[in-house]
C-alpha cells in the first residue's frame, strides 16, 4: 500500500466514512478492467478461481486534501497537526465488506 493511501483511510476512517476495506491497489492496476488511464478505470469484479467467491472493486478518484486539524479547532489531540497537504494517487477499494471467519 502507498503511503499516502495509508493517510488516506486513516483520514477516512476517522471521519466515519470508511465502513471496511478488502484491498487497495493504486491505478497501475487499472489494466485489469481495460483502462489505460485513472479516468478510464471503472468498477470491475474479480472471481478468486476455484470458489465461488468474488470480489466487486470500486475506483477511488485521486486527488489532494489537508490533512490534520488547525491548532485553533475546538477539542483538537495534539497528535491531529500540525495541517498538511496530502496527494492521493487512484486507486481500488472492495465495494464490500469482507470478513475473515
Amino acid at each position: 500500500m502507498l503511503h499516502s493511501q495509508y493517510y488516506l483511510i486513516r483520514a477516512l476512517a476517522c471521519a466515519g466514512l470508511v465502513c471496511s476495506l478488502w484491498r487497495l491497489a493504486p491505478a497501475d492496476d487499472a489494466s485489469k478492467n481495460g483502462a489505460k488511464t485513472a479516468k478510464e478505470m471503472k468498477p470491475y469484479k474479480v472471481n478468486i478461481s476455484q470458489t465461488e467467491v468474488s470480489f466487486e472493486m470500486v475506483p477511488i478518484p485521486g486527488g489532494t486534501f489537508t490533512m490534520g486539524s488547525p491548532e485553533s479547532e475546538k477539542g483538537r489531540s495534539a497528535d491531529e497537526g500540525p495541517t498538511h497537504r496530502v496527494k492521493i494517487e487512484p486507486f481500488w477499494m472492495g465495494k464490500y465488506e469482507v470478513t475473515w471467519d
